[in-house]
């Protein structure tokens, strides 16, 4: 970290490019976070008598433990380079981030946070060596991530970083990194447009289903949702307010971030946006089951109304008109 990191973010690594560009191509976005979580240590409570005396009489072992990462023993307690100096202190992350799993354990959002700034390299450098000599990283860590939002300008795109380092309860290191990158303009061009009046077509029609069913609850009263169809609009409605949800939220960071560009602000407060990707890929998901369950009730109102029979009479028609020219028989394309 006090080596290539700050080299790249605080050097001009491409000739031309500038101070606070990497490669030249993207943008920092206010600075980057370092985050640790931890975990709570326990004396070795399985550990044979005989060898307890052999390893700790050379006073290196202590006999203390270090289990997996789990969440409900995550360390939260100050702590620092000794027991009468504890200036590290546990934060709780926003509610909308996402904790992390991995085969070497399960992670929470929180944990020990530092921020550096964004241009100025000497301030970056005195946090990462104040927090080497003050021992931030110690036998209680269990993985620390680097995480960081830089902007594309060229392809109008956000892209979070997340390097990642874990120490299993083996010992060693794992490293790993994720790199996901975020439209901000969806409609743009012809394909966005089109996509925008996809949209406003989906919009009314909802709108049209939600009006049917409320007359339909007014009319059935509790029987409603004792039927299936009852219980699939009550569950397309359950989602609509978690797509409701997830733009807003999504909405509210990216609108925070352009505030603070807007405002000039070099070293502001770093934005956490790792969780928008997340939120994207479950807004995606979560439009794709109401878009089922929609058609499905879609289907189901045709076939009521005897339309859906109708443009089958007329798929018919057009086939037994076609399947002569073809030179097939009727009666085998109508098996067919």
């Amino acid at each position: 970290m006090e080596g290539p990191l700050l080299a790249v973010v605080y050097d001009e690594d491409t000739p031309g490019s500038g101070v606070g560009n990497v490669l030249g191509y993207a943008g920092l976005c206010n600075g980057i976070r370092v985050r640790q979580v931890r975990v709570k240590p326990h004396k070795c409570e399985r550990m044979p008598e005989w060898a307890q005396n052999a390893i700790t009489q050379q006073g290196g072992f202590q006999g203390d433990c270090y289990p997996r990462a789990e969440i409900w023993n995550e360390e939260k307690d100050r702590f620092g380079p000794n027991s009468t100096s504890k200036i590290f202190p546990w934060t709780e992350s926003s509610s909308w981030a996402l904790s992390t799993s991995t085969i070497f354990g399960s992670y929470s959002a929180s944990g020990y946070i530092f921020d550096l700034p964004s241009f100025n390299k000497t301030r970056a450098r005195e946090l990462m060596s104040f927090h080497r000599q003050n021992r931030f990283l110690d036998l209680q860590t269990r993985a620390v991530f680097i995480d960081a939002t830089l902007f594309h300008p060229q392809m109008e795109r956000f892209v979070s970083m997340r390097l990642q380092a874990e120490i299993p309860e083996s010992g060693g290191v794992e490293t790993s990194y994720v790199f996901i990158s975020t439209r901000i303009n969806t409609y743009v061009g012809v394909l966005g447009m089109i996509q925008l009046i996809i949209e406003a077509i989906f919009v009314i029609q909802l709108s049209g289903f939600c009006f049917v069913e409320i007359m339909q609850l007014r009319k059935m009263g509790v029987e409603y949702v004792k039927r299936f169809w009852g219980m699939v609009m009550l569950t397309k409605g359950v989602l609509l307010l978690c797509l409701v949800g997830f733009r807003v939220i999504t909405f509210q960071t990216l609108e925070k971030q352009r505030r603070e560009w807007d405002e000039g602000k070099d070293s502001a407060e770093f934005i956490d946006m790792h969780h928008i990707p997340s939120i994207i890929l479950l807004d995606d998901n979560v439009l794709a089951v109401m878009s089922i369950l929609i058609y499905a009730r879609l289907f189901k109102y045709g076939a009521e109304t005897k339309a859906i029979a109708h443009l089958y009479k007329v798929i018919y028609k057009s086939m037994a008109e076609i399947i002569p020219f073809l030179g097939m028989h009727p009666r085998a394309s109508r098996s067919a």
